[in-house]
């Protein structure tokens, strides 16, 4: 493709070149995502889906050629558990956080955070939260009295739901950036003595020295993003590039 990236292995093993990363590799990053994620992120529904097609056809292919024992049959029967292994494990781990935080996704049904969750997953939540309340009801609120017995208030004197626990998005993650970002201005809160980033002298060495910060202010820093730079940063204010695909997590 002229752009410096090493060709992709189609489903037959094959080397293909392509503009953009394949499905599987978009999956991964995904996952990968998800997982140093503190919060939970909008569901790739289409990516999912596309994904589940092409296994469901490739398992098609492997039970027509299973006959011939061919060492290549085994091969791509190989890759394809890799891939399903990879979905299930992107749905793992947006079920734990699920579980972890249901009160604040199921807090408020008509939020942005709620609908980040796919159609199942908003299901799940729902019936996860009703066990989870009556099972607490039963063994712990409904011995408390009356003014004490609601599941996410801790009073009747609270209006607004006040035990609920969030997902902490002030936690750090080890950030790469995929596009430069040029100075972006920090909160003094986001940043530590210790350095705010990490960047990678080389790609292939596990090496890194302390990036250098401009205090602008007593509150604000300036900290320079490059491209393939790794950075340990709090997740707050770096999740918008995120979501916008200019970072990812590691």
């Amino acid at each position: 493709a002229g752009d410096g990236r090493a060709p992709q292995r189609d489903w037959h093993g094959n080397m293909a070149e392509s503009e953009e990363l394949d499905d599987v590799m978009l999956l991964l990053e995904a996952y990968r995502n998800e997982k140093a994620a503190p919060e939970i992120l909008p569901y790739q529904g289409e990516l999912v889906e596309h994904l589940k097609e092409l296994t469901e056809r490739q398992e098609e292919i492997i039970e027509e050629e299973a006959s011939e024992q061919n060492v290549l049959v085994s091969i791509c029967q190989m890759e394809l558990n890799r891939v399903v292994y990879l979905l299930r494990a992107y749905h793992r781990t947006r079920l734990q956080k699920i579980e972890k935080n249901v009160m604040f996704y199921m807090a408020d049904s008509t939020s942005t955070e709620f609908q980040k969750l796919s159609f199942h997953e908003q299901d799940y939540a729902q019936n996860y939260f009703q066990l989870s309340e009556q099972h607490f009801k039963r063994s712990v609120l409904d011995h408390l009295p009356e003014a004490f017995q609601d599941y996410m208030h801790q009073s009747d004197a609270s209006e607004a739901p006040d035990m609920v626990p969030e997902p902490n998005a002030d936690a750090h993650v080890l950030m790469r950036v995929k596009e430069d970002l040029g100075r972006v201005v920090l909160d003094a809160r986001y940043c530590s003595a210790q350095g705010v980033a990490l960047r990678s002298i080389r790609p292939a060495e596990a090496h890194a020295f302390v990036a250098g910060l401009v205090r602008l202010s007593r509150n604000d820093v300036d900290v320079t993003f490059r491209k393939g730079d790794l950075y340990i940063v709090r997740y707050e204010p770096m999740k918008q590039f995120l979501r916008d695909g200019k970072v990812c997590l590691v």
